[in-house]
């Protein structure tokens, strides 16, 4: 980070990225369709099952593929765990230090135990939903193009509801722990840029809409991103309608916070949080807030699919499949 001052005058704030390439779209040229997204999602350990919908979604749009309702379903509630496990990790283990004053997360066991031990219940949480709707908790096996290689099974998917009911009350120790702390007051206009359907909280496919009045379609993507390079940063930068611009939990709660779960709503309220809000710092109560709108709509989606009867949608010469999903 290279930083001038001159006579108290900060002139120029400077942060070079060293970010290695690892040419991800060459290794995929060539290869089968079906196989693109068991590579694609390795680019991030965190983030795999976004990166293998990413892929699914341009292969079957690319080929006029619209995949059935229980694997729409079981795609979200993937969704929904990969986003609650990484919210989790940042909640509760990397920023609650920060805001309780010490250096690490260590401490907390101690003087804030509840909260920790949230923490640590909703990441595996987190986890078991992934592992539950794709096979595994990171690196899905059973997303495909064109649906599901295997759709989830309903005994585990009752176990998880389960689960995720013990837990839902529990985000209130974390609720708490964030009221009694301060954000500071700090305002950065900025233009935020998110997913919109117009119909639910947005996680996978829609429109492209910014808070500047941007509205594209999602096949235009490149418009949006704009993505450009700088001597200082192997990493790409971005921009839009601004020199800057944010996405992530505080911009789909700018553009959607109306399509909230009712009780997310509650919560966003019970913080005082409203759109717009430019403040970056409230992009962690945002991710508080998604956590409780994920617990709620993951339990809906649990009982859609429960309600399907799976075998619809096998093709009558999988046999085997067929069978398995018995």
């Amino acid at each position: 980070m290279h930083i001038t001052v001159k006579d108290g005058i900060l002139l120029q704030a400077q942060w070079d990225v060293v970010e290695t390439p690892r040419f991800f779209e060459v290794m995929l040229k060539g290869m089968r369709a079906e196989l693109v997204p068991f590579l694609t999602s390795r680019i991030c350990g965190i983030c795999s099952i976004s990166q293998s919908l990413a892929s699914i979604r341009a292969i079957e749009k690319a080929m006029k593929i619209m995949p059935p309702p229980v694997a729409e379903k079981t795609r979200l509630l993937a969704m929904h765990g990969e986003t609650l496990q990484s919210h989790a990790l940042h909640l509760f283990f990397l920023i609650a230090p920060d805001f309780a004053g010490t250096n690490t997360m260590m401490p907390l066991i101690h003087s804030h135990h509840d909260f920790v031990r949230t923490g640590l219940q909703l990441r595996e949480l987190g986890n078991e939903i992934c592992a539950v709707a794709t096979g595994r908790s990171a690196h899905p096996v059973s997303l495909a193009v064109g649906g599901l290689s295997k759709a989830p099974d309903k005994k585990k998917l009752l176990h998880l509801q389960t689960l995720i009911r013990a837990q839902t009350p529990k985000l209130e120790s974390a609720c708490s722990f964030y009221r009694s702390r301060s954000m500071p007051d700090f305002i950065r206009e900025t233009e935020f840029i998110s997913l919109f359907n117009g119909a639910t909280y947005p996680s996978i496919g829609g429109r492209l809409i910014s808070t500047d009045g941007v509205d594209r379609d999602e096949d235009e993507y490149l418009f949006m991103t704009n993505e450009y390079t700088q001597d200082s940063s192997t990493s790409k930068y971005t921009r839009l309608s601004r020199e800057s611009s944010f996405v992530g939990a505080l911009a789909r709660f700018n553009n959607n916070s109306h399509l909230l779960h009712p009780k997310a709503r509650e919560t966003a309220a019970s913080f005082g949080l409203r759109p717009i809000c430019h403040n970056p710092f409230m992009n962690n109560i945002a991710q508080l807030i998604e956590c409780v709108h994920l617990l709620e709509d993951a339990d809906d989606l649990i009982n859609s699919l429960i309600e399907m009867d799976f075998r619809r949608y096998i093709p009558p010469t999988d046999q085997r499949l067929a069978l398995e999903l018995g």
